[in-house]
């Protein structure tokens, strides 16, 4: 099945998901909340975002 899955674009991740990521984290600072994400949280965003350009989620 690895075969299939097409490798994601890194200029894709920094065009689509990166100003989406800085624009949550600007929010973030509005309400007080720590800007920094544990490496935990990290790779599950990076995960859904990869799966999510894959055609394998839809986010809601």
């Amino acid at each position: 099945a690895d075969a299939d899955v097409r490798p994601f674009p890194l200029i894709v991740w920094h065009a689509l998901v990166e100003p989406v990521f800085r624009a949550v984290q600007a929010e973030q600072d509005k309400i007080g909340e720590p800007d920094e994400m544990s490496d935990d949280e990290a790779d599950e965003m990076a995960a859904f975002w990869y799966q999510a350009a894959a055609g394998e989620v839809v986010p809601a």
